[in-house]
């Protein structure tokens, strides 16, 4: 049994949300896929459209390796409408050696990466043999990386075009170990681009899949940074927070070390926003998965579409409203089991929520979650308990409970918990809690 109302391949492996658009009437949800097995393996574009954001039509893969530079995989980018075109652009990977027993691997761990376009009239045709080299892999190690420089997110404003890459670098004085950085190039016709800036970040190793838009006056700044977790957390995790960023100059200045994590679940990665048809930042998020929901021929889905917003110079996270329509019914909690519920609650002191095995509770200023019952006990490096911290002496829940998957938006989006489970069984209760109420479809 699939989520209801979060987005799923219609078979075998998924992961970064790619290319967001709204063009020509419909929402294009582009994806990294791999269409052959429920495993990573050569990227290609996987493509749905949807009017609402929540019921979605796939379509046939938009993007498939057809060049040298990209022969081992079309990887994470984005898209830009402009004269009524849509373009395309994304990573191309070419490994150094092939692994001669999987050809979907390399061998060394080494490979090319530069960045290509293509465009569309219609978004819905895509000629992979008329694809664009734009950016060439870099040669200069103290400049970037030849391997790890990827994800263009793209955008025009008045002045130009503009685009934001993940690389790595050298340090100086310290031959064979890099820091993370972010390389920003503009163009005027998004198609011949040059070199404008960077951002350094030598305490990161990786800096992956960056965004930066604006939202209420302020720039927001999105990447994924690699090598962050410890312990029971995953090993790459991701960050956002406001930014000073000139787009003229291509000057950012961000402190990594002062980001806040994006989900407080850590189940979340590859965030990517786009504008919907009323100019708000809507964000979706690849959410990992250990393993595939029992019986189910995919793996890899998405969070809920949110959108982000500052309030007092403070990220806020909130289920995008066509959302909330589309569970207008009101509903006993027990249905969740079923399907696609939506709750609110505010939990008083020591109140709690227990659904099929998951726990949520609050306690001396703390939300905790805890989902050991509903996970698989033998993985590793997954976040089994959350404790998240109360601000304002409330806590007030937004809770969407769909199958294999919950996301709890925490005093109006301050925080977001989402985690995916696994085995709930339909069991419901709660105590100290006020204002309980549920709906579905």
């Amino acid at each position: 049994m699939r989520p209801e109302i979060h987005f799923t391949p219609e078979r075998n492996w998924m992961n970064d949300p790619v290319g967001l658009i709204c063009y020509q009437g419909y929402y294009h949800l582009f994806y990294q896929y791999f269409p052959y097995e429920k495993r990573w393996g050569t990227m290609h574009w996987g493509h749905a459209i949807s009017k609402d954001l929540v019921s979605w039509q796939h379509l046939p893969v938009a993007l498939y390796p057809s060049r040298l530079e990209d022969c081992n995989g079309c990887f994470s980018g984005s898209a830009v409408q402009d004269g009524g075109k849509m373009y395309l652009y994304y990573t191309g990977v070419h490994y150094d050696k092939v692994n001669r027993e999987n050809i979907h691997e390399s061998e060394n761990g080494l490979f090319t990466s530069c960045q290509l376009g293509i465009t569309s009239l219609d978004g819905f045709t895509f000629d992979s043999h008329e694809k664009k080299l734009l950016i060439p892999a870099i040669t200069d190690p103290y400049l970037g990386s030849r391997v790890h420089t990827r994800d263009p997110k793209v955008w025009k404003d008045k002045d130009g075009w503009h685009m934001v890459l993940g690389s790595q670098y050298e340090l100086p004085g310290r031959q064979g170990q890099s820091g993370g950085q972010l390389l920003f190039y503009e163009s005027q016709d998004g198609k011949s681009w040059s070199y404008q800036n960077r951002c350094r970040m030598p305490g990161e190793i990786m800096v992956e899949c960056p965004d930066l838009f604006q939202a209420d006056g302020s720039w927001v700044f999105m990447a994924s940074l690699m090598g962050r977790g410890t312990g029971e957390e995953p090993e790459h995790l991701s960050y956002a927070g406001v930014a000073d960023f000139n787009a003229k100059t291509g000057e950012l200045r961000a402190d990594s070390a002062k980001f806040d994590l994006m989900d407080n679940g850590m189940d979340l990665y590859a965030a990517q926003t786009m504008k919907d048809e009323q100019g708000r930042n809507v964000m979706f998020a690849w959410v990992r998965m250990p393993k595939a929901l029992e019986g189910e021929p995919w793996i890899g889905m998405y969070t809920l579409p949110r959108v982000v917003s500052v309030q007092n110079g403070q990220l806020r996270y909130a289920v995008h409203p066509y959302v909330k329509e589309k569970l207008q019914t009101a509903c006993r909690p027990e249905e969740c089991f079923h399907t696609a519920v939506r709750m609110e609650a505010e939990l008083e002191e020591d109140g709690k929520i227990l659904i099929g095995g998951y726990q949520i509770q609050r306690r001396g200023g703390i939300l905790n979650t805890d989902r050991s019952q509903v996970f698989p006990k033998e993985e590793e490096r997954w976040l089994r308990q959350t404790h998240t911290k109360l601000t304002d002496g409330r806590c007030r829940l937004e809770i969407y409970v769909d199958h294999g998957i919950l996301e709890i938006f925490v005093n109006g989006g301050e925080r977001v918990i989402t985690q995916v489970v696994y085995g709930m069984q339909g069991t419901f209760s709660c105590e100290k809690v006020k204002g309980l109420r549920c709906w579905k479809r």
